[in-house]
């Protein structure tokens, strides 16, 4: 049997886009009759079983002010685990301490890819701006990761930029997908819907410095200014949050939270007139794609790969100035066939699409059949 082990740092309760994307994946996986093991970043070590994949748990460094996201610092346990579990293949989903087990991995024939869900360069530059020649430093650490791997996935031409500036040979361009089933025009509440307040207006996003969240907290307040009565829905948590609840509390704006149940995600998603995405470090931006398979029109940074998306149809993108947001928000929500042009661009989309790109690439069936021989 084919064994695929998907491992990730960063990983904690309330992820979002990574979490989603591996569950995603060894649910597909799993219905290919291919077994799956998910690594990640928790207090202790332990095992569990899902109905897609065993979850292993490896002691790790809290981050602080990260809302609960964890990092694996040490490799050792894993390398056991990996041991016992004797994988096909590797994902790694970590482009920090993670990268050793590619190298442990090749010198057992075992094929180890790397996904790059973010632009390294922008975090560490939104985090770390006082660091000299972030740009270097980053180009050098790349250029010595995509050699320790046998694949490089990124999920957008704009997430592959930085490994093509370094000539990566080994690198593969593969969208990510959506559940259609969960995320589809169906979903929304008449009383969201029919509330009596326009535009309204979703932000689903981590709430940290480099998701960018205080554009769409202005995007409020000119619209008011403009006079009009907006409602934005906030679901996501973070370290920001409870100054943006202090600084914008007498707009109208509810923080709904993190939300476990997708189905309530996806009872905002397809409720609303828009949903915003000013993050300019997107790599893909899943809630926008399930915004979209809602119906529901998304605004976008034009700095971000969310451009790539948007080009289809179903949404705008648009550049810093705050005037330009409120004006694409009022073209967009007023444009009768928006919501459909929204639905046609996510029919591209699929987790069974991307996983069989995956596989192909991978060729693991040729792999099994050489361990068969």
């Amino acid at each position: 049997m084919t064994k695929i082990a998907q491992i990730a740092n960063f990983y904690g309760p309330r992820s979002g886009g990574l979490k989603t994307s591996m569950i995603e994946l060894a649910k597909q996986y799993n219905l290919r009759d291919i077994e799956c093991l998910q690594v990640i970043p928790g207090i202790e070590f332990s095992r569990s079983r899902t109905s897609y994949a065993e979850v292993v748990t490896i002691p790790s460094w809290k981050i602080p002010l990260s809302g609960g996201y964890r990092i694996i610092l040490r490799t050792g346990k894993i390398k056991e685990v990996l041991s016992e579990f004797s994988p096909n293949v590797v994902e790694i989903n970590d482009r920090l301490t993670l990268l050793g087990i590619a190298t442990w991995a090749n010198q057992r024939g075992i094929k180890s890819v790397l996904f790059a869900h973010e632009i390294l360069t922008n975090v560490l530059k939104a985090f770390f701006p006082f660091i000299p020649n972030i740009d270097l430093i980053v180009k050098k650490h790349n250029d010595k990761t995509f050699r320790k791997f046998d694949h490089v996935i990124a999920t957008t031409n704009f997430a592959a930029q930085e490994f093509r500036n370094v000539g990566a040979n080994n690198l593969s361009v593969i969208a990510l997908g959506v559940d259609s089933d969960i995320f589809n025009e169906n979903r929304f509440s008449l009383d969201l819907r029919t509330h009596t307040s326009f535009p309204k207006l979703v932000l689903c996003s981590r709430l940290s410095k480099e998701k960018n969240p205080e554009v769409a907290f202005e995007v409020v307040k000119e619209l008011i200014a403009h006079g009009l009565n907006p409602q934005l829905y906030v679901i996501g948590a973070g370290p920001l949050k409870n100054k943006l609840m202090n600084k914008y509390k007498n707009l109208p704006i509810e923080f709904v939270g993190y939300l476990k149940n997708r189905q309530e995600v996806a009872t905002y998603l397809a409720s609303v007139d828009a949903v915003l995405a000013p993050g300019p470090n997107e790599t893909f931006c899943l809630a926008a794609l399930e915004a979209l398979a809602c119906g529901t029109p998304v605004i976008a940074s034009d700095k971000s790969a969310l451009k790539e998306i948007l080009v289809n149809g179903g949404g705008a993108y648009v550049d810093d100035q705050i005037e330009n947001w409120v004006e694409a928000i009022c073209a967009i929500t007023t444009r009768t066939n928006i919501r459909q042009l929204a639905l046609e661009n996510s029919q591209n989309y699929s987790w069974k699409k991307t996983a069989t790109a995956l596989l192909s690439l991978y060729q693991v069936i040729q792999l099994e059949k050489e361990l068969v021989a």
